[in-house]
């Protein structure tokens, strides 16, 4: 936990104080470990248990086997909002948004697009690199992305969207980390 708050919360919380946006920890493919999914889950609600208190944590997972009633249990009962990932190996960011629905009722969610829905992850690094201009829409993961916004917005629930880009006049800053192994056993 000091390295993350060393590392990635207090230099975010410096650099951006109230321009600050969510801090997004993206979990990158867990492997094996999504065979036991609790097991995940008991080291990440340790993990966001022990965070500061103060911004706006969010988790995004790359794993569709970990989007359990039990894993969205974790993020609220810890306040942290759940991180819709526009991903090949996700479920659409609709679906998603759906299952987080069903348990976060009065929490917020964030959406993080990061790629084409249709690209594998190496496919769209050489296709977008060096991800400074928009190549081509990705109308598909936008109207699926919006109508789970216009769903949640009719139900009351908040959300926000945030590009994986930052935008140079952008009032609030998405800032993610990847943390492949900070979650204590």
């Amino acid at each position: 936990m000091d390295y993350t708050v060393r590392e990635f919360i207090t230099p975010c919380m410096a650099g951006l104080a109230e321009k600050a946006g969510p801090l997004v920890f993206q979990f990158p493919p867990q492997g094996r470990a999504v065979r036991e999914p609790d097991l995940f889950i008991n080291r990440l609600y340790r993990f966001l248990k022990a965070l500061p208190t103060g911004p706006l944590y969010a988790v995004e997972i790359r794993d569709p086997e970990l989007l359990t009633h039990r894993f969205f249990m974790c993020l609220k009962t810890t306040g942290v909002n759940f991180c819709v990932a526009s991903h090949a190996r996700m479920p659409s960011p609709r679906e998603q948004i759906e299952r987080a629905s069903a348990v976060l009722e009065s929490g917020a969610f964030i959406a993080r697009w990061s790629l084409h829905s249709g690209f594998k992850y190496e496919d769209a690094k050489s296709r977008y690199f060096p991800f400074n201009q928009l190549v081509d829409e990705d109308i598909d993961s936008r109207d699926r992305t919006c109508a789970g916004q216009r769903k949640s917005y009719r139900r009351r629930i908040p959300g926000g969207i945030s590009s994986s880009t930052t935008r140079p006049r952008a009032r609030r800053h998405s800032v993610s980390a990847c943390l492949p192994a900070v979650l204590p056993n």
